[in-house]
């Protein structure tokens, strides 16, 4: 395998790994939560019920469940997702067990989110064999 291709398929599983591990761009809050309670959301979010591989993290929007304000076990919070690329928001539901266990539950599957990942990927991989050969091809024409 060629430096070059080894370097494309190294910017395109950075790209992956900044989505895995970037918080979101822009957090926002219903005006129900504190902001201390909005953080906490977002990252219980982000541990419980986001899958690992996902696109980038553009905004997360954090707002109660009907649980939210009683003692009761169930649906305490939403936390509605924009990620790049993906139409549409993805939003995680957060409850609250009997066993005192924080769970949450996806509106898009592990195999959906990594797909989109991966293809972002080979884009921006693509991207960068494109710039890459348009330096080559200025520096050569340059030096001619």
């Amino acid at each position: 395998m060629s430096k070059r291709v080894l370097s494309l398929v190294l910017i395109g599983l950075l790209w992956v790994v900044l989505g895995v591990g970037a918080r979101p761009i822009e957090e926002t809050c219903d005006a129900r939560l504190t902001r201390a309670v909005c953080v906490e959301t977002v990252d219980a979010a982000l541990r419980k019920g986001l899958p690992v591989i996902h696109p980038l993290l553009l905004t997360a929007r954090a707002e109660p469940g009907p649980a939210a304000e009683s003692d009761q076990f169930g649906h305490r919070a939403t936390v509605r997702f924009g990620l790049l690329g993906i139409p549409g928001p993805v939003s995680v539901r957060l409850f609250f067990d009997a066993g005192g266990h924080w769970g949450g539950i996806a509106d898009r599957g592990t195999a959906e989110l990594s797909v989109w990942s991966m293809a972002q990927g080979v884009v921006v991989a693509g991207a960068a064999a494109g710039a890459w050969t348009l330096f080559s091809r200025r520096r050569r024409s340059d030096a001619d």
